[in-house]
């Protein structure tokens, strides 16, 4: 490198320029330049021989120098960054990296390049250097499909190179070469016409006879100058200046290879059905009547002048005064300079306003669930009507506006509305075509635009919610107050009008003295006969009036309801607002839904209520939610759930299907319990100023130094246009083997602000598959491999960030600055587990673990003695896990390293030859929320030979009254079910069916599927791995029930692999299908475990390195098996011919062993129904342990 000349060498330097993800290949070029002229390319591509000082040292810095930050961050670490040569290697090795993710990112850029006619090279350069890319990362795709993908994008207007390239008559032609030399040629050609067109004078031929003179040939003529027999070198030209810029030709096509001035096709004009009309002087084009454009003749040419042509403004007249004045606001312009902003309504009924509230907790006593409010646009006059269901919409709309229409005359002429498709959708767009009613909608987000229907809506709930707590009245009554509300709104005349919206509307008053408060107590008389000494009235409460009889509407204290003018109103005594916290009224946020719902006729009305149902029945559920719990605590990140329990309640996109959510309710009867379990502050103030202030305070301070140590953010002293907003998150993590209890503090940001597309892109992370895990645990037992558990401290601090974030400096932290610019992800954020998981992978790849093909979290060392399985941040090691120790705490410090204990919520005890896997402490605070830590344990998961059945409302109603959430239990033993115990995997499956309407009796299996928690407790799952000739061989049983459900008659599916007598994998699960027989049925189970078979092997003899022999599955049923060993068929079997001809293609191969064992022996017996006692113990006695 010495002998370069230093002129030369700055030179060359100064062209490389800085690596990013994009710019490899251009980079690689310069930089190999550089190697080149300094000798020393063979070195550095070889690797030998080693490089000298010297000239070690002068490719360092300029290899580091011409690194982007990131890119040093996941290349520059400490064993490379002394060393060229290792340099050069982890550069190649990121970037020509054919990992899914990078070649996956490659493609996607030659997929997003687009074709823009103003800038053909553009596109040229980037599809070279796509292709490039995509030679690097071992993309291969044959030339003629990349050619004709770039074909298609090409516009109409180059129809001529497509069919140059795809009529080619050598096929070695249809390349991306050929198809970008084409380009440049039409390129350069489109250069030299814009030089033609600078020219100053343009010439034209106007002579309109086309036969030719002596000594001339005329243009016009039919024949080309070379054939004309007059042969004239003379002609009779025409010439004039150029017109201006703004002067257009009308063009015919016969002259487009003459002119060189602007030229507007006549062809297009009448393909876009206008009308040219020519007359002697001038000429005009015309559109549906109307005159769109006029021009003259020049010089027998037709001209049109665009200069005179005002360009027509798309504002408003509002919108253009709001820009014109500096953004003053619009009411300022409308009360300053008398302008509307929209023209008002002219006469009611003319403009309606549409919206939906809802869903609403509890449902009203009648079932409704959701509030249709129409305002109209000229008197105000409001109605809110409570409906059941979304579909509902469009029977209740028609009704309404018809009986309006007949009493006025006439129909609305607008609508107004958002895009729910209770609004949008084919009925209701038919029904406003009949009726001549345009139908105008809100864009999308943008209730502001419907701003009428929302304030209403907001004046609404306030009113409902006041009334209802001033009153003393059940919740469920709302609908009945809600036409109260409205009533009573609709006496009140508005700001701008003297007379109220109900008078504008209706040409009636309501005397004032009318109104009574909601809720105070009356005596109904009643005309029917009594006897002398019965009472002559009742007691009960006015929930509401009859506008059009002038009466009342009075709920009796037996429950019922009555509409009377007969009262007796008695002093009015508000009750004070109930002090139980779950009786509110909620009002959740309205999804749209883009799917149309049937339609239901108006609902009659019925004035009988139960008192039952009057009495306490919010009808409130809980929305589903994770179960974390002491002792199955994640080690030290917890980094998934903290970035998730920071997300509101998400906002699906438009079109999205979703079942209804139900609300968050804390349960009456374990509210004690539920207490204790949240003692953790849920702010920075209560953690500092409570009980453990000191030990919070500490927990606060080591996470804020942890972040400064990695170096996550640097000071922003400027305000920035967008930043985000951070929050403390506190919890206390129990004692483990490992490490004793201590207060955790974790610092996060607000990712549900993030906007997809500005400050995050990508999102997903792959998490492990469990049977992976199970596999890999056989595997250490049976080949006597070492076992070491690592958590990384944390983690996501590790992973560099690529966007642009700003947050608002946090509470506790001593910076001064206000704001904090982001560099690395921060728990939260959205990308943060990615940029994770492609950190921690990256690093493994660099220390020579290679991906496993079988799982997105199982890594395996090249000499094939090591083996990597990580969940987030916790990783277990199997095999050399003491060298692997070494490089890991060098790349992670502060991280811990030791035996295996308690993993994914799983406490593990690794024995000389075997491993228990097991949850109690889940289970024991299962039981304590519950308060059964006392009670008698039963023998079978579910009661057994029990048929459940959907709930009536009846059950369902007594199962609401215990204000329990049936969806956290079931998820708790959904957690149990999947890990450690696969007893209770039919339990867990067949009690979920019910999670959205449970019933009482669903809610009595719950608490027997804890009560036999209570007596196996101590069971836990036992991996004991035993080699001999049957067990070297993965073995499944399968087996299904037939018609099971009483409801669907959809059978239930079980079934369970072994691999060296270690249970690896389990499901139990609803069939898709109706079966005709039970052989169908089994087929089906048989099919579904074939599958699972398939992954399984695959990731078996990856592990082992071997290849396995047939899968043995274990059928009870004698007509399955006879089906698979020959074909026939019958009446009742033969459409099952197709289906099982993959089966039995793989039995006929001796890929797979089907055999037939009795039904005492089959062990997956009791994963598909509430099986007796005997089925479940032969399922502990081949999977559990008492530990």
């Amino acid at each position: 490198m010495d002998e370069i000349n230093p002129t030369i060498l700055k030179t060359t330097i100064e062209a490389i320029p800085t690596l990013t993800k994009e710019n490899f290949s251009s980079w690689r070029t310069c930089i190999t330049a550089l190697f080149k002229l300094g000798r020393v390319k063979d070195q550095m591509i070889n690797g030998e021989p080693a490089l000298d000082d010297t000239d070690n040292t002068i490719l360092c810095a300029i290899i580091i120098a011409k690194l982007l930050t990131t890119t040093h961050n996941n290349v520059v670490n400490s064993t490379n960054k002394d060393n060229a040569i290792e340099l050069w290697k982890a550069i190649s090795k990121r970037f020509i990296l054919t990992k899914p993710s990078n070649r996956a990112r490659v493609y996607n850029q030659f997929t997003s390049i687009e074709f823009d006619v103003s800038n053909i090279k553009k596109f040229i350069t980037e599809v070279r250097a796509s292709l490039v890319k995509m030679e690097d990362v071992g993309i291969k795709i044959e030339d003629d499909i990349v050619t004709y993908d770039l074909l298609k994008r090409l516009p109409a207007s180059l129809d001529n190179i497509k069919q140059a390239i795809t009529h080619s008559k050598d096929a070695e032609d249809i390349k991306p070469s050929a198809l970008l030399d084409h380009l440049e040629i039409h390129m350069n050609e489109l250069k030299v016409t814009a030089s033609l067109k600078k020219l100053e004078v343009t010439t034209m031929y106007t002579e309109k006879n086309k036969k030719c003179s002596p000594d001339k040939h005329n243009p016009l003529a039919n024949h080309p100058a070379e054939r004309c027999w007059l042969d004239s070198n003379v002609c009779s030209l025409s010439t004039f200046s150029s017109l201006r810029p703004s002067s257009f030709i009308l063009n015919s096509g016969s002259t487009s290879h003459m002119i060189t001035v602007n030229l507007l096709s006549l062809h297009q004009l009448l393909l876009e059905k206008f009308n040219i009309q020519f007359d002697i002087n001038k000429f005009s084009v015309n559109k549906d009547c109307k005159t769109i454009l006029e021009g003259h003749y020049h010089n027998n040419l037709p001209l049109i002048e665009f200069e005179g042509i005002r360009h027509q403004n798309h504002l408003s007249q509002a919108e253009q005064l709001h820009k014109s004045l500096g953004h003053v606001s619009y009411s300022r312009i409308r009360n300053k300079l008398g302008i509307t902003i929209k023209p008002p309504a002219s006469k009611p009924f003319e403009e309606l306003h549409l919206d939906l509230i809802g869903p609403i907790g509890p449902m009203s006593h009648k079932n409704h669930k959701y509030i249709l409010t129409i305002v109209n646009g000229n008197t105000r006059f409001c109605s809110a009507i409570p409906i059941k269901a979304k579909s509902d919409v469009y029977s209740v709309l028609t009704f309404l506006v018809d009986t309006e229409a007949k009493r006025l005359g006439y129909y609305p002429s607008v609508i107004h509305s958002d895009r729910g498709t209770e609004f949008v959708n084919a009925g209701l767009e038919e029904y406003c075509k009949k009726n001549l009613i345009r139908q105008r909608y809100s864009n999308a987000y943008t209730p502001q635009q419907n701003g009428l229907a929302e304030r209403f809506n907001r004046t609404i709930l306030e009113s409902l919610r006041t009334i209802l707590d001033d009153s003393g009245l059940r919740r469920t009554l709302w609908n009945e107050v809600l036409s109260t509300c409205m009533l009573t709104l609709n006496q009140i005349p508005t700001h701008k009008r003297k007379k109220s919206p109900y008078e504008l509307f209706k040409g009636q008053v309501i005397p004032l003295e009318f109104f009574r408060p909601i809720g105070n107590p009356v005596v109904v008389y009643s005309h029917q006969k009594k006897a002398k000494l019965d009472p002559w009235g009742e007691m009960g409460r006015l929930i509401g009036f009859d506008a059009e009889l002038k009466c009342y509407r009075i709920l009796l204290n037996n429950g019922h309801i009555l509409d009377t003018k007969n009262v007796d109103f008695l002093d009015f005594k508000p009750s004070k607002p109930p002090e139980v916290e779950h009786d509110e009224l909620f009002i959740e946020e309205r999804t749209e839904n883009l799917v149309p719902s049937a339609v239901s006729p108006p609902e009659s009305e019925n004035i009988n209520v139960k008192e039952e149902e009057v009495e306490d029945e919010e009808g409130l559920e809980e929305e589903t939610r994770e179960f974390v719990t002491a002792g199955e605590e994640e080690s030290e990140g917890d980094e998934m759930d903290v970035a998730e329990a920071l997300a509101p309640a998400n906002h699906h996109p438009v079109g999205r299907i979703l079942r209804d959510r139900t609300l968050q309710v804390k349960p009456v009867k374990y509210s004690h319990l539920t207490a204790l379990a949240s003692s953790d502050p849920k702010t920075f103030k209560k953690a500092v100023l409570g009980d453990k202030a000191d030990s919070w305070m500490k927990a606060i301070n080591a996470e804020l130094d942890t972040i400064e140590d990695h170096k996550v953010w640097v000071d922003q002293w400027d305000t920035p246009a967008k930043y985000l907003n951070g929050t403390w998150v506190f919890k206390t993590k129990p004692a483990t083997n490992s490490s004793p209890e201590k207060q955790k503090a974790r610092f996060c940001i607000q990712g549900f602000l993030q906007t997809y597309g500005e400050d995050y892109f990508e999102t997903f992370a792959p998490t492990g598959k469990f049977p992976s895990l199970l596999t890999l645990l056989v595997l250490a037992i049976d080949l006597k491999l070492k076992i070491r558990q690592f958590d990384v401290k944390s983690a996501f601090l590790f992973a560099p960030l690529e966007e642009e974030i700003f947050i608002r400096t946090p509470e506790g932290s001593k910076r001064k600055a206000p704001f904090l610019k982001v560099v690395k992800s921060l728990y939260g954020l959205k990308q943060a587990p990615k940029n994770w998981y492609e950190t921690l992978t990256g690093w493994f790849q660099e220390i020579d673990y290679l991906l496993s093909t079988s799982d997105a979290c199982l890594f395996i060392h090249h000499e094939k003695n090591s083996f990597i399985f990580f969940h987030v941040d916790d990783l277990i090691v199997v095999g050399r896990p003491d060298e692997f120790e070494e490089l890991f705490l060098r790349r992670f410090p502060n991280s811990s390293a030791h035996d295996p204990d308690t993993l994914l919520g799983m406490n593990v005890s690794v024995h000389n030859e075997s491993i228990t896997l097991a949850q109690p402490a889940l289970i024991q605070k299962g039981l304590e929320v519950l308060d059964m830590t006392d009670c008698k344990p039963v023998k079978t998961p579910l009661t057994p030979g029990i048929q459940l059945k959907p709930a009536s409302d009846a059950e369902h109603e007594c199962f609401l009254a215990l204000k329990i959430n049936y969806r956290s239990y079931t998820g708790m033993l959904n957690y149990l079910a999947c890990r450690t115990r696969p007893d209770l995997a039919s339990a867990v499956s067949i009690l979920s069916r019910f999670n959205q309407r449970p019933g009482i009796q669903h809610w009595k299996e719950v608490l027997h599927v804890w009560k036999y928690l209570q007596g196996t407790k101590d069971m836990g799952l036992l991996l004991e791995p035993r080699s001999s000739d049957l067990e070297e061989r993965i073995q499944f049983y399968t087996d299904a029930t037939w018609a099971e459900d009483q409801e669907t008659r959809l059978s239930q599916s079980g079934s369970i692999a072994f691999w060296k007598a270690c249970p690896i994998s389990w499901n139990s699960k609803k069939q898709k299908n109706i079966t005709m027989s039970s052989t169908e049925s089994k087929l089906n189970a048989l099919s579904d475990g074939e599958q699972e078979n398939q992954w399984l092997a695959f990731l078996i003899e990856e592990l082992w390195h071997l290849k396995l022999p047939a899968t043995i599955f274990n059928v009870d049923n004698r007509g399955l098996v006879e089906k698979l060993k020959k074909f026939g068929s019958n009446s009742k079997t033969k459409h099952l011919d197709i289906k099982i001809k993959a089966l039995r293609d793989k039995f006929s191969k001796q890929e797979i062993d089907v055999r037939l064992i009795p039904s005492e022996q089959m062990l997956a017996d009791s994963l598909t129904k509430a099986a007796p006692r005997q089925s479940v113990r032969k399922l502990q006695d081949k999977c559990l342990i008492v530990f």
